[in-house]
């Protein structure tokens, strides 16, 4: 899937070019070595996140409903 990305200051963003489709799983890899932060560290190792379009799709781990506070 082509993409566009955005970087504002420690927030990477990506925005795919054309709508996902409906059930389907996808991958995003960031090759090693191949993003930096403001301090020029590269990751270490290859990172993959993978996720889901469709009803059948679970939110993200951080989208829950936040907690109040004990």
């Amino acid at each position: 899937v082509a993409l566009t990305y955005g970087l504002d200051q420690t927030v990477l963003s990506l925005w795919p070019n054309a709508p996902l489709e409906e059930d389907t799983a996808y991958e995003v890899v960031l090759a090693a070595d191949g993003v930096s932060d403001l301090a020029g560290n590269t990751l270490a190792t290859e990172l993959r996140l993978t996720f889901r379009t469709g009803n059948g799709a679970l939110p993200p781990p951080c989208a829950g409903d936040p907690v109040a506070p004990a």
